[in-house]
């Protein structure tokens, strides 16, 4: 061991114009006394490179290249082949240089969003079984989202200082309209799954609601993004709605629990970014609220589900941030002169003027 060491060191030291930093043909970055590349397996030297031999030698038989200076660039003309590579050819590789390392409890907070997802979607799902089991009765429901209005109108004017009459007014005059015409569909939409079977509606739905969970619009709850951005998880969850309402026994049934779904999936989320703005510690608070609530109601129906659902919730929440900060150290994105621009528009006319 100590005579290759030698050897090594002997090697490296002797002839460090001839080395390589970077493996031409992989990117691989060489230790200080590795010989050849750990990944295709060349030696490290220039002339031990068998397209290098056959470069070298094109240069010197005098083709057309002599004389011409090569440079990393396909666009023009070149007395180079287009896969010819000197020894300055991975000299701007860079790796990593955009990766932003990881804050654990930042992570824990940010998945606050996804835990109050999933609490509004078990929420859903047990004020449906509490309705189609006749465990509260219609009026008791409706009485619950008229609560859930009032009390979300009065959060957003709390907040947001912009929401005042004129928004009132718009918003009041849409819900109106919303409404109308949920009352207009609603003996169609109780009809619309007579044919299916139970099991057939509640295996659609679990495919729905893990798709709606998926492809919901996270950046819009943590304030990241200002629209919300994902139809695909709103059709999914309105769907799952309405094949569940049409279980119900009644048209009234029905349009309540599909009111329900639009206040808890398309209204809850705005009131949910307006208060992520106005206050973290509100958001989080209501985040453990609605864990609680869903928990408190989860627990009658069975022990071991609510038990299972918070070690979900806490999975989420704990041991998934950790996971994801475990792997980070496995990233290896590579950047350099190669990438493809990025032009600005802003810049583009502001050379224009």
């Amino acid at each position: 061991h100590g005579d290759v060491s030698e050897h090594v060191s002997e090697h490296v030291s002797t002839h460090p114009p001839h080395i390589h930093r970077y493996c031409p043909w992989d990117g691989h970055r060489f230790h200080e006394r590795e010989l050849c590349c750990s990944v295709c397996g060349g030696d490290r030297s220039f002339g031990h490179y068998e397209g290098q031999r056959r470069l070298e030698t094109l240069d010197s038989r005098g083709t057309s290249r002599r004389g011409a200076t090569w440079r990393k660039v396909l666009w023009e003309r070149s007395a180079f082949e287009d896969n010819y590579t000197d020894h300055t050819f991975l000299v701007g590789l860079r790796r990593n240089t955009r990766v932003r390392p990881y804050n654990y409890w930042a992570l824990v907070r940010d998945s606050g969003a996804i835990s109050q997802q999933i609490a509004t979607v078990t929420l859903f799902v047990i004020l449906f079984y509490y309705t189609w089991a006749d465990y509260i009765t219609l009026h008791f429901l409706l009485g619950i989202e008229l609560l859930f209005l009032l009390i979300g109108y009065a959060l957003r004017i709390q907040i947001d200082h912009s929401f005042r009459a004129r928004g009132i007014l718009l918003s009041v005059r849409s819900i109106c309209l919303l409404v109308g015409t949920l009352g207009c569909l609603s003996p169609v939409l109780a009809t619309l799954t007579n044919s299916f079977t139970n099991d057939t509606i509640f295996v659609l739905t679990i495919i729905l609601i893990p798709l709606h969970l998926v492809t919901h619009d996270y950046a819009y709850d943590t304030g990241t993004s200002k629209r919300f951005g994902a139809p695909v998880s709103l059709n999914a969850i309105i769907f799952a709605a309405v094949l569940l309402a049409s279980r119900l026994s009644t048209t009234v049934h029905v349009f309540a629990l599909v009111f329900l779904a639009i206040q808890l999936f398309a209204l809850y989320p705005i009131l949910r970014q307006h208060l992520r703005r106005f206050s973290a510690s509100s958001y989080f608070k209501l985040t453990g609220a609605m864990v609680g609530l869903t928990t408190v109601l989860l627990f009658p129906l069975s022990r071991f589900t609510s038990v299972a659902y918070l070690a979900f919730i806490a999975f989420v929440t704990y041991v998934c941030p950790f996971w994801l900060m475990s792997i980070q150290k496995y990233k290896n994105e590579i950047q350099g002169p190669w990438d493809e621009a990025k032009p600005s528009s802003g810049e583009y006319y502001r050379e224009l003027r």
